[in-house]
């Protein structure tokens, strides 16, 4: 299992807001697609606001689509 630290962007964080409650999706762009298939199942994935200390949300992942 390992460990990945995203810090979202001021501009994007209210679209993480906006999740479905029994699902949680987070949406790569191209530039983005190399860091992004290193992520597995079981993996977890902290998400912190930029410009904050704390991490937002902590989730593990179920699957990929």
């Amino acid at each position: 299992m390992k460990n990945y630290f995203v810090v979202v962007d001021k501009r994007d964080f209210k679209k993480m807001d906006k999740l479905h409650s029994n699902e949680k999706i987070w949406a790569f762009s191209e530039k983005d697609n190399k860091e992004f298939s290193k992520i597995k199942k079981n993996n977890i994935v902290f998400f912190g606001k930029e410009g904050l200390e704390s991490w937002q949300m902590i989730m593990k992942v179920s699957k990929k689509k």
